[in-house]
């Protein structure tokens, strides 16, 4: 995933060092840059159906004629705490982040960091750091920080902090002067069209 890639039914985020999708409300990843609707293991025409973040129902053993149907990891991934992550992260701590494959290496695990933090020497998310915000936001969006990554919001609708260039501070200030003129001016063409109406 990059700031490019186009999210199927979700949105790109940016964390310190990668860029992944983040699904919709109601949707769940089926591969890396794929949401798909989340559906319910208990029902059996779900089956092969995505239940979670690279799960999908299966069928179970078979016992007395009935089938038992539950949420299971994809191929290649593993279920750690209640997530399915990559089987090459299985038991890898990474502190202020979480482990994925490395994009320039799938053979390799590496531990992407939380806004705020960086690799430290030995490759966890442990030290301090500023992190710019390199995502693509439309031109009526702006990056802001939403927990522990940057994601593309709305201009004005606020979010914890912002991140990279022409977002936040004194530019942030002055689009909220220029909003509040055009506010004012769209009033006062109003005001004269419903007078001409009466």
């Amino acid at each position: 995933v990059t700031a490019d890639t186009q999210c199927k039914n979700g949105y790109v985020v940016q964390m310190s060092n990668h860029f992944e999708c983040k699904c919709n409300n109601g949707f769940v990843l089926a591969n890396e840059n794929t949401c798909e609707e989340k559906r319910d293991c208990t029902n059996t025409q779900n089956v092969n159906k995505n239940c979670g973040d690279y799960a999908v129902c299966t069928n179970t053993r078979v016992k007395n004629e009935e089938r038992a149907v539950k949420c299971t990891c994809i191929a290649q991934y593993t279920l750690e705490k209640d997530v399915c992550i990559p089987n090459k992260c299985n038991g890898i701590m990474c502190e202020k982040g979480k482990c994925i494959i490395d994009p320039s290496n799938a053979n390799k695990n590496v531990c992407s960091c939380d806004i705020g933090t960086t690799l430290d020497e030995t490759g966890r998310c442990a030290k301090p750091g500023k992190t710019d915000c390199a995502l693509k936001c439309k031109a009526n969006e702006e990056c802001k920080l939403t927990g522990n990554f940057y994601k593309c919001v709305a201009k004005g609708s606020g979010g914890e902090g912002s991140g990279g260039q022409g977002s936040g501070g004194a530019t942030g200030a002055g689009y909220s002067l220029m909003n509040g003129s055009a506010v004012i001016s769209i009033l006062v063409v109003f005001s004269f069209f419903m007078m001409s109406l009466v």
